[in-house]
């Protein structure tokens, strides 16, 4: 039996992991499934809005067809992972699968939907449901702009921690400073470093809500010169991260080039 169920195991796996992007049954196939958590999304935003019960009825349908295929489609690729030659292992394999993100999203988009059919309280399902949004996340399998941005974000990962852990050392020392030029004028303000955390956080974002401010002379120029600092700081990882689409880009292009196919 397992001989026989091997093409069809095969050919599944090939769909759900979109193993052909050009071939005609993975196109429809994952069509399919995108149209559907698209209509998913949807469903819960509707939700969130006065509804007749009529319309509820019919959301109510919607979401238990939905969630049927979801799980379905959930037991098919725990079944297929296998074919992956990283989770080779018919038990330790598919252990390994289970936990990685994207089937950890699949899993919570479904649990809410069978919690409530084994009748756990409602309460706890209010919690659960939200989850359902969960799907949107579901949307990364289909989108080649995902993929782009995530290689272009692995491509500069170390750029990325020297980049964090430098604004993290000035958002530290910036804190510091104004907290000790500051903790006398405004002792409930500034009452700790930790506390002064949050004005460095939203004077270097550029955001200042201004419920967080210096008033004393040397706070308001420590204020102003680390706002500029801060400016400069916390744009590192945009640049880090435009530099990493063009190299991704410059790939992208060397590898569809005519000339890549020789040798």
């Amino acid at each position: 039996m397992p001989e026989r169920l091997a093409p069809i195991k095969l050919r599944l796996h090939g769909w759900l992991e979109i193993s052909d992007p050009h071939d005609n049954a993975t196109k429809i196939f994952n069509g399919i499934l995108f149209g559907l958590i698209t209509l998913n999304v949807l469903a819960v935003v509707i939700e969130s809005t006065p509804q007749t019960p009529h319309t509820h009825q019919w959301l109510r349908d919607f979401e238990t067809i939905s969630m049927w295929i979801f799980t379905l489609e959930y037991f098919t690729r725990f079944w297929t992972c296998n074919e992956n030659p990283h989770y080779a292992h018919p038990v330790t394999g598919r252990l390994r699968y289970s936990f990685t993100p994207l089937s950890l999203v699949d899993f919570l988009t479904i649990l809410p939907f069978w919690l409530h059919m084994a009748g756990i309280n409602v309460s706890m399902l209010r919690m659960m449901r939200f989850f359902r949004l969960l799907k949107f996340a579901r949307l990364v399998r289909y989108s080649k702009a995902y993929r782009f941005i995530a290689n272009s974000l692995f491509s500069r990962k170390d750029e990325f921690l020297v980049s964090f852990f430098l604004m993290l050392v000035v958002l530290l020392v910036a804190s510091s400073l104004m907290y000790f030029a500051e903790h006398e004028a405004q002792p409930k303000v500034f009452s700790s470093i930790p506390a002064a955390f949050w004005w460095g956080v939203v004077t270097f974002t550029s955001v200042g809500y201004g419920d967080v401010y210096p008033i004393t002379a040397l706070g308001k120029v420590m204020g102003g010169l680390f706002a500029i600092v801060g400016i400069s700081v916390f744009a590192l990882p945009t640049a880090i991260l435009t530099a990493g689409m063009l190299d991704q880009i410059h790939v992208e292009r060397k590898n569809d080039s005519p000339g890549n196919d020789k040798g």
